[in-house]
C-alpha cells in the first residue's frame, strides 16, 4: 500500500526525536517540528502550470536546499555534480522497471531506495549531505519522470506516496549505515585511548 512505509518511518522518527532524542540537541525542535508539518502535508496536493504537486515533496526539496546554502561555489558545483549522478540514476531505474520490470527481483520503489542509498553512501562522507543531496535528487528524478511521461500523455504526481515511501527508506538506510560507522570509529577511538593508569609509550 503506498505510503505505509513513508508514514511508519517518519512517524517513528518524530517519536524519536520528540521523546528519546537528548533534550540538548539544538535540532531536536526543529527536526520533529517539520517531520510533523511533512507528514500534515503529505496528503494534500496543489496544481501549478497544470502539474500535480505534493506539498511535502515541495517543503523537502526546499527543506534540503538550504542546507547546502552556505557552501562555497566550488563545493556547490561538486554537490551539483553529485545529486545529479543520483537523479539520472534513480529516474534510470523507473523507466527501466516500465521497460523491462523481470530486471528487479523486489519491487522497484524499494530496488531503487537500496540503489539510491548506496550510492550517496559512497558520493557523500557527511550524514547531513548525504540525507539532504539524496532528497534533492530523487526530487529532480521525480521532476525527470514526470517530464517524460507526460510526453507519453501517462498521468504522473510529483512527490507522490509512491515516491515518498522511496525516499524515506533510503534515509532510513542511510542512517542506519552512517549510525554503523558512527559507533564504529567511537568504539575505535575508545580502544585507541589509553587506560587510566597506564602511560602512552613513544
Amino acid at each position: 500500500m503506498s505510503g505505509f512505509l513513508f508514514f511508519w518511518l517518519t512517524w517513528a522518527g518524530w517519536i524519536f526525536v520528540t521523546f528519546l532524542l537528548n533534550r540538548t540537541n539544538p535540532y531536536r525542535f526543529r527536526i520533529a517540528f517539520w517531520l510533523l508539518v511533512i507528514i500534515i502535508t503529505s496528503v494534500y496536493q496543489i496544481t501549478i502550470f497544470e502539474m500535480n504537486f505534493s506539498i511535502a515533496s515541495i517543503i523537502l526539496f526546499v527543506l534540503s536546499l538550504t542546507a547546502f546554502i552556505h557552501f562555497s561555489l566550488l563545493e556547490l558545483l561538486y554537490v551539483t555534480i553529485r545529486i545529479l549522478i543520483l537523479a539520472i540514476a534513480s529516474s534510470t531505474s523507473l523507466f527501466v522497471s516500465l521497460y523491462d520490470p523481470v530486471w528487479f527481483i523486489i519491487e522497484q520503489p524499494y530496488m531503487n531506495s537500496i540503489t539510491i542509498a548506496f550510492l550517496s553512501i559512497v558520493l557523500f562522507n557527511k550524514y547531513r549531505e548525504r540525507i539532504f543531496g539524496t532528497t534533492i535528487g530523487m526530487c529532480l528524478s521525480d521532476g525527470i519522470s514526470y517530464l517524460t511521461l507526460n510526453k507519453l500523455y501517462i498521468e504522473y504526481t510529483l512527490g507522490s506516496l509512491t515516491v515518498l515511501d522511496s525516499c524515506a527508506l533510503t534515509c532510513f538506510i542511510i542512517s542506519i549505515w552512517s549510525g554503523m560507522e558512527f559507533l564504529q570509529s567511537y568504539y575505535s577511538q575508545k580502544q585507541g585511548q589509553p587506560k587510566k593508569g597506564e602511560t602512552v609509550q613513544k
